[in-house]
């Protein structure tokens, strides 16, 4: 029979496991789950399978795991079928290179959001961008390296190559170096 401190320390050599995700996580419920595969020891690479186990996030912050991304399993009290995931990592989409103080956002497809140690910002996108909200107010120059759509369908202005009509019927040309 074991003794107490055994258990205990057996207990708290348990309070934290590493494993991988395995299978795209369920994100329907009030907090998300996904099944793992906890590391064993040297030579037995899996200990165990777990599903439904639950992933916590901060507030404020949302992901949907990718298979195969590392997490680390915070249990109660030792009891690996009690834990919850409070941290991940998936080597393939992790940026590198980001200098102290720096933080980014990302994703699986490339886009980042970097939020600079300079007091600047940048999104990048490996598609497009959108603001589904009213952009009220820019306070600083706006600096635009492609054309400019205002409206949509036959209500829309593009800025390049617009023209407009002078009091005499003929165009006033193109915006300024445009080649007009």
């Amino acid at each position: 029979m074991r003794s107490s401190i055994e258990r205990v320390f057996t207990r708290v050599q348990h309070a934290l496991g590493f494993g991988t995700t395995k299978t795209p996580p369920d994100d329907t419920g009030p907090v998300q789950t996904v099944q793992i595969a906890l590391y064993g020891q040297p030579g037995n690479p899996v200990q165990q399978v777990r599903d439904k186990t639950p992933v916590i996030y901060h507030f404020g912050f949302a992901a949907c795991l990718p298979l195969n991304t590392d997490v680390v399993l915070a249990t109660f009290a030792g009891d690996s079928s009690n834990g919850v995931i409070v941290a991940s990592n998936h080597a393939k989409s992790r940026p590198t290179g980001l200098k102290p103080g720096q933080s980014e956002l990302y994703d699986e497809a490339d886009s980042h959001v970097l939020l600079s140690n300079d007091g600047n910002a940048s999104v990048t996108c490996s598609g497009t961008l959108t603001i589904n909200a009213p952009t009220v107010l820019i306070n600083g120059a706006l600096l635009v390296t492609g054309n400019v759509t205002a409206g949509s369908g036959g209500a829309s202005v593009e800025l390049l190559g617009h023209t407009h009509a002078n009091s005499g019927g003929s165009g006033s040309g193109g915006p300024p170096n445009s080649g007009s």
